[in-house]
């Protein structure tokens, strides 16, 4: 859009009779040429960015079908893990019952073993009674010894049991550690999925604030092609020339259309001209605008000399009262900036009085870019 601005703008630059500039038709129509060049342009960087939309649509699209799937595998995983938690819980309780069960019998075990104990304590005690009890003596000793074999063999087999319940406390350790990673499995997984949700949503997010910003640009752009437009019908045949890149656009003022000589004051048709630029300027919200001031290289003379002693200070001031008016119509002070070049950056020689009369003018750049601020 804002090529064919410029190709309005390049053909419809005012540059009339009456002092003014001569059209030049060999000109225009090459100016025409290299506009049709930059719309071509632009029309395929629409071109790019709706294929950059379309691409970032399907990005999403495979962002979608891939949570999806992960989602599925996730539950699928769960529920393994849920099954597989219940069967390890029933198998701890069935190890802590073998376990109650072993300690009842190592218990047993040593009480046969207290009793074996205290029978041969009275079958020593018998010995020393009557002989008469000899034979009972011998049985109870037999069986004194009987019961401490028993004994042993309980004590055996309690230090079997004893074993045992080590080994069934360390399978149980291992079964817990492993129910531990399961959980921490599951608590991974959903980590997982929670992240692949908030990342599906920025996706989502960036997208439409691409959209956003894309909408917004071409509506800029429309309306800085209006606003051209307007500026280019009110300015017909006046010195002022507009130039349009996809970063600047720039407008050159003659001085004469807006100072007398030597003064820094604007005049009425000068005033009514920057009230329309003023209008363009504020199209582009938040864009910075620089302007500059320059002069011919004549020095200052004469009582001119007692308010500007230099070119320095006379362009300087003509910048400061452009952007005075411009803040007075509306344009964010935040915008502005005023430079004054003097003499030292002239677009023809100073040897004629044309040439110094195209060197003395107002400059005012609008950048296309966001501004810093």
């Amino acid at each position: 859009m804002g090529s064919r601005v410029l190709a309005g703008v390049v053909i419809a630059i005012l540059l009339g009779g009456g002092g003014y500039f001569a059209y030049d038709s060999s000109k225009a129509n090459s100016a025409l040429d290299a506009a049709n060049r930059k719309l071509e342009a632009s029309r395929r960087d629409g071109d790019r960015r709706r294929g950059r939309i379309r691409e970032l649509e399907e990005s999403l699209q495979r962002v979608k079908a891939s949570l999806s799937s992960k989602t599925e595998e996730v539950r699928e995983e769960g529920r393994k893990l849920r099954e597989e938690n219940s069967s390890l819980g029933g198998k701890v309780t069935q190890l802590e019952g073998e376990v109650r069960r072993l300690r009842e019998e190592a218990q047993a075990a040593r009480a046969a073993e207290k009793a074996a104990a205290k029978r041969a304590e009275k079958a020593a005690g018998l010995e020393k009674d009557l002989a008469a009890q000899k034979k009972e003596a011998g049985r109870l000793a037999a069986e004194a010894k009987a019961a401490k074999a028993e004994g042993e063999g309980l004590r055996k087999k309690a230090a079997r049991y004893e074993a045992s319940m080590a080994a069934l406390r360390k399978n149980l350790a291992g079964s817990f550690s492993t129910a531990k990673e399961a959980r921490q499995r599951l608590a991974r997984t959903k980590e997982l999925v929670e992240r692949m949700s908030e990342e599906r949503k920025k996706t989502g997010a960036r997208v439409t604030a691409l959209e956003e910003k894309a909408r917004r640009e071409a509506r800029r752009a429309a309306k800085l092609e209006q606003s051209l437009a307007s500026f280019r019908r009110r300015f017909a045949g006046q010195e002022m020339k507009v130039r349009q890149t996809k970063e600047m656009l720039r407008i050159d003022i003659v001085d004469r259309l807006l100072f007398g000589l030597g003064s820094a004051r604007i005049s009425e048709e000068g005033r009514g001209a920057l009230d329309r630029v003023a209008a363009l300027l504020k199209t582009q919200p938040g864009k910075s605008v620089r302007v500059e001031g320059h002069t011919d290289s004549l020095p200052i003379t004469g009582a001119l000399a007692d308010r500007f002693s230099t070119n320095w200070e006379l362009s300087a001031a003509r910048a400061i009262s452009v952007v005075r008016h411009l803040e007075s119509k509306g344009v964010a002070p935040a915008r502005l900036s005023a430079t004054g070049y003097s003499s030292h950056h002239p677009v023809k020689g100073n040897e004629t009085a044309a040439g110094r009369a195209q060197n003395r003018r107002i400059v005012i750049f609008l950048s296309l870019m966001k501004s810093p601020r």
